[in-house]
């Protein structure tokens, strides 16, 4: 999985959540209540934009991310409100017939082809959010609440090859300078990306739990 491919699991969840919206309504049906929620988003965003702090995300609430917790069964449902969003959701026509009527609306009828464009790839991209979600319930259960076990795991590695990939960046500049700021500019992008991604995604992951499933 490259770098953008995981920038945009992360970004593409916005869209999901609209999605979502149009293909199964306005059923509440909790299933993550807001620790899990949180602690779910915590994870995603280590995983799939790794800042090395694995360990100490675990340790924040490690009843939650037990196996077979709160975590791993929020992680579960959502992914299958994903799934089901994805399969169920509007036609193209109505995508696109919703999209310029919305871009009419607002006075850019120019931008209703790009917006249904969008909303199109993002059912593409909530089948590859389901199988990531699944994936973090299937490592948190099969580690048994070893964190070694889920560094092992196959999420666990992505994000361990994530990081390296990270790392890798810096040292091709040219001078020592630019390496330093680099390394510098790389990690104030990543901390602000964490910082910004989590709650993004906690309200996200709350708002498709609340749609429900028909």
């Amino acid at each position: 999985m490259s770098m953008n491919k995981s920038s945009v699991l992360v970004v593409g969840l916005a869209v999901a959540g609209v999605l979502l919206y149009l293909a199964l309504g306005d059923r509440r049906q909790d299933t993550c209540d807001d620790a899990s929620a949180q602690a779910l988003a915590k994870l995603y965003v280590e995983l799939a934009l790794p800042l090395g702090g694995l360990r100490q995300t675990l340790a924040t609430v490690p009843e939650l991310y037990a196996p077979r917790g709160a975590v791993s069964v929020c992680a579960r449902a959502h992914a299958e409100k994903l799934m089901q969003g994805a399969l169920q959701g509007p036609s193209r026509e109505e995508i696109y017939a919703q999209s310029m009527e919305v871009a009419a609306s607002a006075g850019r009828p120019d931008l209703g082809q790009s917006v249904a464009d969008g909303l199109m790839q993002s059912r593409d991209e909530m089948f590859l959010q389901a199988i990531y979600f699944n994936g973090i319930a299937e490592a948190l259960d099969r580690a048994e609440g070893q964190v070694e076990a889920l560094e092992q795991s196959e999420m666990g590695r992505l994000a361990a090859a994530m990081n390296t990939m990270f790392g890798m960046l810096c040292p091709l500049m040219d001078t020592s300078a630019l390496q330093a700021l680099c390394e510098r500019e790389m990690d104030a992008i990543r901390q602000m990306t964490y910082q910004v991604a989590v709650p993004v995604l906690w309200n996200q992951i709350k708002l498709v739990d609340m749609a429900g499933l028909r």
